[in-house]
């Protein structure tokens, strides 16, 4: 062979292998961008909402075993993509220049290295277990809206609009609506507030991409704001596997704020009034009306579901009801006025106390299940006494 002819070849390789470089750098690149890693956890996240009307629609129609296939997989395929974002995210850390700006945040993140992360029934199963039960909320809820279609009829009709009539301002509503018509609406007013909320906290994380990039390396004050806002957006999302995560890089930030110059407080007001207010709260006082309405005459696997519906609501609500009154006390403790000045803290606080007295008169008309001989409790009167 020439020496033309190996100079020639080697030239026509030379833009081969520049073309292969620049696709591996944009490759790179590309892996590297945690905006993108966002909308994947936003992708998710919709995904997720989109499993209650699922749920809905084939319990609905009688398809149980389809309904509960739905939830199933919605369980394990979040779980498992959370721990993937989680240990991507731990990737990316450990990537950056500057080892030292990041080593806390890798730190931070060590039970995500490798398959350490996926023991879900070992350090971090309560994390796994309790978020499970929260995430799954909606779908139960819808579920038993769902049920209340086919026990809606006759007598239970009857009682449950006449109960209602009298009531001032909504009752006439909720008459009209009936039982399984209000439990629907409770599902998609809850579902687009979480949704508008979501929409609000992705408007804000997006802008702060570009300046995350330039300045994260250098700012903690940079860094704890996409942090905090991406732990808000998963917690609207129902990531709350990513919740977590995100909470333990913002108390990494945290302990290396020695100046004070970092927001103090880890809260989670932006889901509180979507998740308490808008969903749990008003389902479980309709769900405390169907069972006892049905109490004697629901089918087994219907009153299963129901039970486990309210229950998973209880649990939300107390849990939720527990971080607020926390956050709020240390809050207010520390009298910073960064803190005492937001708006979300006033409404939060007013959230709180309005749902701990319907939270407690709840738990007062579920008890009236099993103290009452007629299984219904009445706030105004007691236990309600069939016949003359």
């Amino acid at each position: 062979m020439s020496a033309s002819e190996t100079g020639s070849d080697e030239e026509d390789a030379d833009p081969q292998g520049e073309l292969h470089s620049l696709l591996e750098a944009a490759r790179d690149t590309r892996h590297d961008d945690l905006s993108l890693l966002y909308m994947q956890c936003l992708a998710a996240s919709l995904v997720q909402f989109a499993c209650a009307p699922l749920t809905f629609l084939s319990a609905h129609r009688g398809y149980g075993l389809v309904a509960a296939s739905i939830v199933g997989l919605m369980v394990l395929g979040s779980a498992g993509f959370q721990y993937w974002v989680a240990r991507t995210l731990r990737l990316w850390l450990k990537r950056q220049p500057c080892r030292g700006t990041w080593q806390h945040c890798v730190d931070a993140l060590a039970g995500f290295d490798g398959t350490r992360g996926l023991r879900c029934l070992t350090s971090g199963g309560p994390v796994c277990m309790f978020a499970t039960v929260e995430a799954i909320d909606p779908a139960l809820d819808a579920w038993a809206a769902a049920n209340a279609f086919s026990l809606y009829a006759g007598s239970l009709k009857l009682e449950f609009e006449s109960s209602w009539e009298g009531v001032p301002l909504v009752g006439w509503l909720v008459a009209w609506l009936g039982l399984p018509g209000i439990l629907v609406v409770i599902l998609l007013g809850s579902m687009l507030c979480q949704l508008w909320s979501l929409h609000h906290r992705h408007q804000y994380l997006t802008s702060l991409f570009d300046e995350f990039a330039d300045q994260a390396q250098g700012s903690a004050k940079c860094r704890f704001k996409v942090w905090y806002e991406w732990k808000h957006a998963t917690d609207l999302g129902g990531l709350l596997i990513l919740l977590d995560v995100f909470e333990k890089l913002l108390y990494a930030e945290l302990k290396r704020d020695t100046q004070g110059e970092l927001y103090q407080v880890v809260d989670r007001f932006w889901a509180f009034i979507p998740k308490v207010v808008a969903e749990a709260l008003p389902s479980l006082w309709f769900q405390v009306s169907v069972l006892a309405l049905t109490y004697d005459s629901c089918p087994g696997s219907t009153f299963a579901i129901n039970l486990m519906s309210m229950a998973s609501s209880i649990f939300c609500i107390a849990k939720l009801l527990h971080l607020q009154i926390s956050t709020l006390r240390f809050g207010f403790r520390t009298k910073t006025q960064r803190f005492c000045n937001r708006p979300e803290v006033w409404l939060n606080s007013i959230a709180c106390m309005l749902s701990s007295f319907c939270f407690a008169i709840c738990l007062l008309r579920l008890a009236g299940l099993w103290i009452c001989p007629s299984h219904i409790f009445l706030v105004s009167r007691g236990c309600f006494k069939e016949g003359p």
